[in-house]
C-alpha cells in the first residue's frame, strides 16, 4: 500500500490535508481529542503499508523531533532520542511488530491521534511535509500580524496571545507598533510577554518606555519582562519602578524583583 492509499483510509486526500488536520488537533479541547486520539488508534490497525521507517529514525514521543533512534544493547531494545536524551525500552513482542511500536510511542506521547499523523507525515512526506508546516506557519503568523490591528478586540486578544505562543522573531516591529496604539491593557500585557523572547536585548529601551504605561497590570508585566535582563538600563527600570511608581502594587512588586534577582537599589 502507498502513502498515499494510507491518507485516503484515514479520510485525507493528500499529505497537505493530513498535515492541516494535524495542526488542528493540536488546538482540540480535551473531548474533541479524546474522540480524535480513539478514531486515530482505531484507523491505525486498518493500514497495511509499513510503517518502519527507512533510516530507522522516529518521531521521539517526548520532543517531537525525528530523533528517535533504534539501539540495541546486552540483548534490550530500545529507542533513544538524541535531541532531548529521553529513551524507552521496548520487549520483544513490541518491536517486532511496527504497528504496536507506533501505537505504544504515541501512547507514550499522550497524544496518540497527533503523534500518529506526525509519523505518517515524516514517514511519507519528509520534504514536502515539512515545506507544508512552515508555510502554513509563516502563514498564520502574517494573518496574526494583520490581526493586531483588527476593530475587534477579541481578535487582536487571540493574535497576541498567538504571537506570545509562537514567539516569531519577525514579530518584533509589529508588536512594538501595536503596543503603541493598543487601547486594552489586557492586550498590552501579552504584547509585552512576547517582546523580550522576540527582540532580545532590543526590546529593552522599548520596555523601558512601557514604564510609563497608565495601567499597573501593564507595568508589572513590564517589570517581570525587564527582570529577565542583566544590563544595566533594565535595572535602573526596576529600581526607579521601586521608589518612585504611584502604584503600591507595582512598587512591591518592583523591590521583590530586585531581592530576588540581588539587586541593589
Amino acid at each position: 500500500m502507498s502513502g498515499r492509499e494510507a491518507y485516503k483510509i484515514l479520510g485525507f486526500k493528500d499529505i497537505s490535508a493530513l498535515e492541516e488536520k494535524w495542526r488542528a488537533a493540536q488546538r482540540y479541547n480535551a473531548f474533541d481529542a479524546e474522540k480524535f486520539n480513539k478514531a486515530m488508534l482505531s484507523s491505525l490497525h486498518e493500514i497495511e503499508v509499513d510503517l518502519t521507517p527507512p533510516d530507522d529514525l522516529y518521531v521521539c514521543p517526548f520532543c517531537d523531533k525525528t530523533s528517535f533512534r533504534y539501539q540495541k544493547r546486552e540483548g534490550e531494545v530500545f529507542l533513544a532520542c538524541s535531541s532531548c536524551g529521553s529513551n524507552i525500552t521496548l520487549n520483544d513482542e513490541v518491536w517486532k511488530n511496527p504497528r504496536r511500536r507506533i501505537e505504544i510511542l504515541s501512547l507514550t506521547s499522550g497524544y496518540p491521534g497527533v503523534y500518529i499523523l506526525r509519523h505518517l507525515s515524516v514517514l511519507y512526506g519528509k520534504h514536502d511535509s515539512q515545506s507544508a508546516i512552515l508555510d502554513a506557519e509563516s502563514m498564520e503568523i502574517e494573518k496574526a500580524f494583520h490581526a493586531l490591528s483588527s476593530p475587534d478586540e477579541n481578535v487582536r486578544y487571540r493574535a497576541a496571545r498567538s504571537l506570545r505562543i509562537r514567539h516569531p522573531p519577525q514579530a518584533f516591529g509589529p508588536v512594538v507598533a501595536a503596543f503603541g496604539s493598543e487601547p486594552l491593557a489586557k492586550i498590552r500585557v501579552l504584547l509585552v510577554q512576547v517582546l523580550p523572547s522576540i527582540g532580545g536585548t532590543d526590546a529593552i529601551p522599548h520596555l523601558v518606555t512601557a514604564m510609563e504605561d497608565a495601567d499597573p497590570a501593564v507595568r508589572k508585566a513590564v517589570l517581570h519582562a525587564l527582570s529577565s535582563f542583566e544590563g544595566t538600563d533594565a535595572r535602573e527600570a526596576v529600581r526607579r519602578a521601586a521608589g518612585e511608581d504611584p502604584d503600591v502594587g507595582v512598587r512591591t512588586l518592583a523591590i521583590h524583583l530586585l531581592e530576588k534577582n540581588s539587586i541593589k537599589k
